[in-house]
């Protein structure tokens, strides 16, 4: 959660001389009529869930996530500078933001949006080990289902909630990692995994009425097409 004010944010204001740098008498938390001061008002989070069975070589997951967003903003993404351009003079910053590194499928929240932000979703997913001894080598799979929606759906291109479907798929392979090890929590050696992504964009990516009728060359299309991806790893576990 992240709660609070800022008093004033225009850094062109200069010293008075007298200690009141940069103050503001109408800042949020004063008794005059809030009108020059900004708010903060944030919160997100996350939950994940793991259930293990046959030796653990099956695990069953569920997680979901939420980021507040604002209806007094247009877009998800932030600014390239400054704070979100507010429409109203509502003056309070809602849109919760996740760190780019808390990762959760391949293709929206990674590389479109780059980060879990004004947005919920839930994640089921599973994982199986095909094959798997105790030197710590195994082949194994997964698959996960995401859907994404906007917290304010006033922030999405489409004006509606839903952002879009996606599926991830897997395959990895673990090497053994050359020494006499019966400890599958102490892995090592060679590594790969291929990963493929697929997403379905629903209303959310999509134009507005007046948008689609403003495209009337057979060129440029309205339609919004699925997005996909494929990554490789290839490494030593160590």
């Amino acid at each position: 959660m992240v709660w609070g004010h800022i008093e004033n944010t225009d850094i062109r204001f200069q010293s008075n001389g007298d200690g009141t740098q940069n103050n503001n008498a109408n800042d949020p938390v004063g008794a005059k009529n809030n009108t020059d001061g900004w708010k903060i008002h944030q919160f997100g989070f996350a939950l994940q869930s793991e259930f293990r069975a046959f030796e653990d070589k099956l695990r069953i997951m569920l997680g979901g996530g939420y980021a507040t967003g604002d209806d007094d903003v247009e877009g998800l993404a932030p600014p390239s500078d400054g704070f979100d351009t507010q429409l109203t003079s509502n003056r309070t910053f809602s849109t919760f933001r996740f760190h780019p590194d808390y990762r959760i499928d391949l293709i929206l929240f990674r590389n479109i949006l780059q980060r879990v932000q004004g947005a919920y979703y839930l994640r089921p997913s599973v994982e199986y080990d095909f094959t798997r001894s105790q030197d710590g080598q195994k082949i194994g799979g997964g698959a996960a289902l995401i859907w994404s929606r906007a917290s304010q759906f006033v922030q999405t291109p489409g004006n509606s909630p839903d952002l879009g479907l996606e599926l991830n798929f897997k395959l990895y392979y673990q090497a053994k990692d050359g020494s006499l090890n019966d400890d599958l929590d102490k892995l090592g050696g060679f590594y790969t995994q291929v990963e493929y992504g697929v997403m379905f964009p629903l209303g959310g990516l999509g134009y507005l009425p007046a948008e689609k009728q403003d495209f009337t060359d057979a060129n440029n299309p309205t339609d919004i097409s699925t997005a996909q991806t494929v990554r490789w790893y290839l490494g030593i576990l160590y």
